[in-house]
């Protein structure tokens, strides 16, 4: 039972996801992001209807080794296990912002484990990337989504970054071409320089200020034309959102993150050093690189 005069977890992580948007709370004095925001309002759905199914609200002190057993049990059966890892690291965060606040003392939370499995991850190899490039497409639409693909392909840019591409953010340096940009989720500068000639000939067309679209359908078209390019290679999936026993033809498994793991690849391929692709992506830890 909870006290009339204390405030709930899910009520509290409610106030914390309104504070983010307004900037009121910050993390390490950057302002939350967009993405970051909305994985929050993500888990805290998942706690909403956590708490509606078990006919209870949490409290801070409900959230102990108890409930970190049986909420496991409920994500475990929709959630594969880095989503899972991703909704504790986040409890985690609220429950100690709520405890800076002087809010409660329970400190069982400490002790959660964000588990993490390693993900299948396809990339596309310059042969492919060629297939994509050459595709003759009359339907425009398709066409462009085409292009901003390929661009990412080429850049390695996360998607948030990738979309807000403006023709400010290039300049030449000792006769080679370049890239600056801020990222969303670093803050941090990065210098990406022109590796592939179809870079140019993509950016271009658009007087690089790449055209407006949203991240959903750019990942529902960008499979759309690895299909009709004819990237069918198999592909067994062991692990991640699409492990399955049979396998698939490869444009079935692309996603948004497909860009960026075929340009660190093809980078790789090339002979450059991990630690200069690492610059170059904005990669801030090796580990995760």
């Amino acid at each position: 039972v909870i006290e009339e005069d204390k405030q709930c977890f899910t009520d509290y992580w409610k106030s914390f996801v309104e504070k983010a948007k307004s900037g009121e709370v910050r993390h390490n004095g950057n302002r939350y992001t967009e993405g970051t925001i909305k994985g929050y309002s993500k888990c805290l759905n998942s706690l909403l209807e956590y708490q509606k199914k078990k006919k209870l609200t949490l409290s801070f002190d409900d959230i102990n080794m108890d409930f970190y057993t049986d909420y496991t049990l409920y994500l475990e059966e929709r959630l594969i296990k880095n989503s899972i890892g991703e909704h504790y690291k986040k409890i985690k965060h609220i429950m100690k912002a709520a405890r800076l606040e002087g809010l409660h003392s329970n400190m069982q939370y400490e002790n959660f484990t964000a588990t993490e499995e390693e993900v299948d991850n396809v990339y596309l190899t310059e042969e492919e990337l060629t297939k994509i490039a050459e595709l003759e497409l009359t339907d425009t639409r398709l066409d462009k989504y085409r292009d901003v693909f390929l661009i990412g392909c080429y850049t390695g840019l996360r998607v948030s970054d990738l979309l807000k591409i403006r023709k400010k953010h290039f300049y030449e340096a000792e006769g080679v071409q370049m890239l600056k940009i801020k990222t969303q989720k670093t803050k941090k500068d990065v210098y990406i320089p022109f590796l592939w000639d179809d870079l140019k000939v993509r950016l271009e067309k658009y007087d690089y200020n790449l055209p407006k679209m949203s991240e959903q359908h750019l990942r529902k078209e960008c499979r759309e034309v690895a299909r009709l390019a004819g990237i069918n290679t198999p592909v067994l999936i062991n692990s991640g959102r699409l492990k399955r026993s049979t396998p698939y033809e490869k444009w079935e498994t692309i996603s948004i993150h497909t860009c960026r793991r075929t340009a660190c690849t093809n980078m790789f391929k090339k002979g450059i050093p991990p630690k200069q692709i690492m610059m170059i992506s904005g990669h801030t830890k090796e580990a995760s690189f």
